[in-house]
């Protein structure tokens, strides 16, 4: 349905502002599935490949286009004249909003002048495909974004041109082109985190359980198992599998469960009194790798 709006204002002349809201809404039973042409797969083949172990995803890109990883939920890929941008923006909760929000820069803003959404599916997820158009910007903006979800996930993927005034079919063609080669990683990676034990007082008490809490997801993998091993600084360590991601690590007892032994900076300073610092520290695992000497000792933090 498209709602025309038309403002007359008198004295001084006459005003028109005519704005477009489009909506294209399908039947969630019969969502179109973004596919994979053959033609998309030729053209892509000397593409490069952006990987994301974290959230278990991988897509392609131009290859002379750069990527910026600002962070693991937020990563961006563009051309060297930065007149064009492709986004990938993960929320663990997000909301998808019922009309775009204005765009600012520069301290100037513009609300959307055209808005067209359908509902679609990829990778048999359902989804919603949005083209936006903001006319009032220091110079125009166009954006297409398609929000999928995902779990407890919301991913957005967002293409915007600037300097062009409507969406043309090149730039519809480059975006689907793009979003077609993003996929799920299939296989979970795995990798170890290992490290040696510790308690005040030298003896280290049988129930002492170690876990591994993922920082984004904050989903915990534990182990009860003490391994004795010289290796080890005080002849017991443990081991944890985990998928690939960023964790910290820490060791507790069932009787002090809301107290944490943290791998920490106080840890790795040696845990002597004139450090000053208990901050946890974050341990990178990837594919096939044991990361060693993570040593959850950390019993000395204020308030133990």
């Amino acid at each position: 349905m498209i709602i025309l709006i038309l403002a007359i204002i008198v004295g001084g002349g006459i005003l028109g502002y005519l704005k477009y809201f489009e909506k294209e809404m399908i039947s969630i039973t019969q969502f179109p599935e973004i596919k994979r042409p053959e033609k998309i797969v030729e053209e892509t083949a000397n593409w490069k490949t952006y990987r994301n172990e974290e959230y278990g995803f991988e897509i392609k890109y131009p290859s002379d286009w750069k990527v910026n990883e600002i962070s693991n939920w937020l990563i961006t890929f563009s051309p060297t004249l930065l007149n064009k941008e492709f986004s990938i923006t993960i929320l663990k909760s997000g909301i998808i909003e019922e009309k775009p929000p204005p765009v600012c820069l520069a301290g100037k803003c513009s609300d959307a002048t055209f808005f067209k959404e359908k509902e679609i599916a990829l990778h048999n997820l359902k989804g919603v495909q949005r083209e936006i158009i903001y006319s009032k910007f220091p110079g125009p903006l166009i954006e297409i974004n398609t929000y999928l979800l995902k779990e407890e996930f919301l991913i957005n993927f967002s293409f915007r041109h600037w300097e062009i005034a409507e969406i043309t079919q090149e730039d519809r063609d480059f975006y689907n082109q793009m979003l077609s080669t993003f996929k799920f990683i299939e296989e979970i990676q795995m990798g170890t985190i290992e490290g040696s034990l510790g308690y005040p007082g030298g003896s280290i008490p049988e129930d002492m359980m170690v876990c591994a809490e993922n920082i984004i997801t904050k989903k915990q993998y534990w182990t009860s198992t003490h391994i004795k091993d010289n290796k080890y600084t005080y002849g017991i360590g443990y081991k944890i599998e985990v998928p690939v991601g960023t964790y910290y690590v820490f060791a507790t007892l069932p009787n002090w469960k809301d107290y944490r032994a943290y791998y920490s900076e106080f840890v790795t300073c040696g845990l002597k009194v004139e450090c000053p610092s208990h901050d946890p520290i974050p341990v990178v695992v990837k594919a096939g790798e044991t990361i060693t000497n993570i040593d959850p000792q950390d019993w000395y933090k204020p308030g133990f």
